[in-house]
């Protein structure tokens, strides 16, 4: 895309300092350039979301803890009755 430009400003320096130019030659390469540009943009978009998308469906917690530093264990029967606690109206 950056490229396009480029070669547009080219161009217009070309076409307003009367350099010598094949007809044709640089509006074929300004447009290819362009649109080859936003092509690979939009993939560049595309990709990022779908890594995305596959990072959220592995369901792996953010983190995992190595090692706790005094905290005191929790039992599983704690961890039920808190559950049954929070699901009481």
């Amino acid at each position: 895309m950056l490229m396009g430009l480029e070669e547009a400003v080219r161009a217009l320096l070309a076409k307003i300092l009367h350099w010598y130019v094949v007809p044709g030659w640089t509006s074929l390469t300004v447009l290819v350039s362009v649109i080859g540009g936003a092509t690979l943009l939009s993939i560049g978009v595309l990709g990022e979301y779908i890594g995305k998308l596959y990072e959220q469906t592995k369901n792996r917690p953010l983190y995992v803890v190595s090692q706790t530093v005094n905290v005191s264990p929790v039992s599983r029967a704690d961890l039920e009755t808190s559950v049954e606690v929070v699901g009481k109206p």
